[in-house]
């Protein structure tokens, strides 16, 4: 097959050449989009007199596990002996 009658069509070399400038666009279209809606949604059930409360938190029923542990912090009375300075070789290592 020869290859000078396997070309691009100029209309595809220009999609090719610029696509990351046409995705950032629509992109941008999109969200204006987007917020436009939203933002018309929401003066409109503002002057309706809506008004949205923030929703609490169910208060969750905590299992007996989660009280008895409730006020235990993780502090270990046994205290550690430092660590060795970083410079000195390990026997292994010799």
């Amino acid at each position: 097959m020869d290859t000078s009658m396997v070309q691009d069509s100029p209309a595809m070399s220009w999609w090719e050449t610029n696509f990351w400038i046409i995705l950032a666009v629509a992109m941008i279209i999109v969200s204006v989009g987007l917020g436009l809606i939203l933002f018309c949604v929401c003066r409109w059930h503002f002057r309706q007199g809506k008004k949205w409360e923030i929703a609490k938190p169910l208060k969750q029923n905590k299992t007996e596990e989660e009280k008895m542990y409730e006020n235990v912090h993780n502090e270990s009375p046994v205290h550690l002996p430092p660590l060795p300075p970083r410079g000195l070789l390990s026997s292994e290592d010799s």
